[in-house]
């Protein structure tokens, strides 16, 4: 059989088509196969092994290699990207001015009317976002699937990494609600976060922000952004790299408001999420897990704040 090495681009495969090739040899020859598969578009599963035959190829089209391809990004995409790049530049000057008052004078308790307008103010600009995303994509007659909107195709890589950031954030949370740190995590709750959720009827509204957030934050920062950016920058790896990374310090400067924890918190999450878009071609895995963990930590912030809370502690 003729090895993979000697089919390139224009060997007429196409995205999606599974196939088999026999290969002889050490495993170095298989290794090039590999790099061969790559370069035209491909993300092989290869067993290779010395001496042995390597006739399972199983091949699936990679994020960034295929579904971009016939993406042009132009005028348009150039200004929703400034739009996004701009929400985030306003959201980082808001918060850090936000942190310098609240250092100089610590914020009184926002109402529940406060609360529920920021709640829904804040709902409305994601939904805007992502729609205004995806009534463009749609107009332009471009794939779904790379505006990673299909479904996943988990890989040991995209899995471990997940796994990776959810013992990561565990184990945060875990240190935060320690006793001997729960007074310094009520206190910065109390004053870099004063709009999280301290009863059930706020926790409810406070629900649908971060619904709102798990959707339209990873369709525009990690969809949009990620898909035009990895279309200018090339399938190589540091278009790749660049493609997540530049989304990721955006996102981290949204979170200004949160403090310098809270951005190389959200900075660092985006990293895992926008290599998790690229690994599996989806936006999903991360819409579910943003969504769920905001949800978890409106709970968290609502029993660590709840007056029953602050006076005996978060664990009753």
């Amino acid at each position: 059989m003729v090895p993979f090495a000697a089919c390139g681009r224009g060997a007429g495969l196409k995205p999606g088509v599974p196939f088999g090739f026999g290969c002889e040899g050490p495993m170095a020859w298989c290794a090039f196969d590999r790099l061969s598969a790559v370069d035209a578009g491909w993300k092989p599963a290869l067993r290779a092994g010395t001496r042995r035959q390597c006739t399972s190829y199983t091949a699936r089209p990679q994020r960034g290699l295929s579904e971009l391809e016939g993406i042009e990004p132009g005028l348009v995409d150039a200004i929703w990207l400034g739009v996004l790049i701009l929400v985030s530049g306003l959201s980082a000057w808001s918060g850090a001015l936000a942190l310098r008052d609240a250092r100089r004078q610590p914020p009184g308790e926002l109402t529940a009317a406060e609360k529920r307008s920021i709640y829904w103010s804040g709902s409305v600009v994601l939904w805007i976002l992502a729609a205004g995303t995806v009534i463009w994509w749609g107009l332009a007659g471009r794939n779904w699937a790379a505006l990673g909107l299909g479904a996943p195709r988990w890989t040991w890589p995209a899995a471990g990494a997940a796994l990776l950031l959810l013992v990561a954030l565990a184990a945060d949370t875990a240190r935060r609600v320690a006793p001997s740190r729960i007074a310094a995590t009520r206190e910065r709750l109390r004053t870099e976060t004063p709009f999280v959720p301290v009863s059930a009827s706020e926790f409810r509204e406070y629900a649908v922000l971060a619904l709102s957030a798990g959707f339209g934050e990873e369709i525009a920062y990690r969809g949009f952004m990620i898909a035009v950016l990895h279309a200018w920058l090339g399938p190589g790896w540091e278009g790749a790299a660049l493609a997540i990374g530049l989304p990721a310090l955006f996102f981290g400067a949204a979170h200004a408001y949160q403090g310098r924890r809270g951005v190389v918190g959200a900075a660092g999450g985006a990293l895992v999420w926008g290599f998790l878009v690229l690994e599996t071609g989806s936006v999903w895995p991360g819409v579910v897990f943003h969504a769920a963990w905001d949800l978890f930590m409106g709970w968290l912030a609502m029993r660590v704040l709840r007056p029953s809370a602050a006076a005996g502690g978060a664990s009753d």
